[in-house]
């Protein structure tokens, strides 16, 4: 999906912390389940109005959410669209359009930058968080994302 120093890299430039490669393979995990939600949720909409494809219109995206995605491009970070997109299209059988596809890199960054925000609330000292921080974070962006 993005690779560790890629990862690290956008975690100390978002939320100046430093992750070790168990918590950096937890937040992957995470990111492939939401984007599995956010699919999920997407189908739905898309076939409730007759479509076979998703726009990215679809995907349950909030005020904050679409925020935090003008800070993600803010950063001037790139997340490479091919490995979300491989793995979108594995968790869909419907198709997806241009501009959500051109979109799928920030979506990603985006749920990346959320983690290190959020960990930073949980633990605003934090520089290289514990399993504990990374895990109530996700508990808690599971609940609203």
């Amino acid at each position: 999906m993005i690779s560790y120093s890629k990862l690290q890299k956008l975690f100390r430039k978002a939320a100046d912390l430093e992750l070790n490669k168990t918590i950096s393979e937890r937040v992957i995990v995470f990111l492939k389940k939401k984007l599995n939600d956010m699919f999920y949720v997407a189908e739905e909409k898309a076939r409730s109005e007759g479509r076979d494809y998703i726009k990215l219109s679809d995907l349950p995206l909030t005020k904050g959410f679409k925020n935090s995605m003008d800070e993600f491009v803010n950063l001037e970070e790139v997340v490479d669209v091919a490995p979300i997109e491989k793995f979108a299209r594995s968790v869909t059988a419907y198709t997806m359009d241009s501009d959500l596809i051109d979109n799928l890199g920030i979506i990603a960054g985006t749920l990346f930058v959320l983690v290190g925000r959020v960990i930073k609330l949980v633990n605003p000292l934090a520089k290289r968080p514990g399993m504990d921080e990374v895990e109530r974070a996700i508990e808690i962006l599971d609940l609203t994302l």
